[in-house]
């Protein structure tokens, strides 16, 4: 009795490259990664330079998006009267792109 190769046991069927491709970016962080560079392309055009020389965007999941802040008067400044404005331009400015929070916390925003 011979036994059977890999491929003779388990029946792969071809399977579109276009659908590969697919499964890998769902699989991997790729569109979340589109997503945070479209929202930091986003972010330059509605912050100002001087609150953008003091935050970082750290990251986006389950629409809310982080934002680190480098010291305390800017999180209590972006956090009680700036963060609805900053809310209300992403969804005027991309209201087809759902950004439903935005958290700021102190952390690092040097990138070198």
């Amino acid at each position: 009795m011979t036994e059977k190769n890999w491929w003779e046991k388990k029946k792969i069927e071809p399977e579109s490259i276009g659908n590969i491709v697919d499964r890998w970016l769902s699989d991997s962080n790729f569109e979340k990664g589109q997503d945070l560079f479209r929202i930091s392309s986003l972010w330059n055009e509605i912050v100002e330079p001087k609150i953008q020389e003091h935050t970082r965007l750290a990251r986006f999941r389950k629409n809310i998006l982080e934002v680190f802040v480098d010291s305390p008067s800017y999180l209590y400044e972006l956090t009680n009267f700036r963060k609805q404005e900053i809310l209300e331009a992403f969804q005027k400015k991309c209201p087809e792109f759902y950004l439903s929070d935005i958290y700021f916390k102190i952390g690092e925003i040097d990138c070198e």
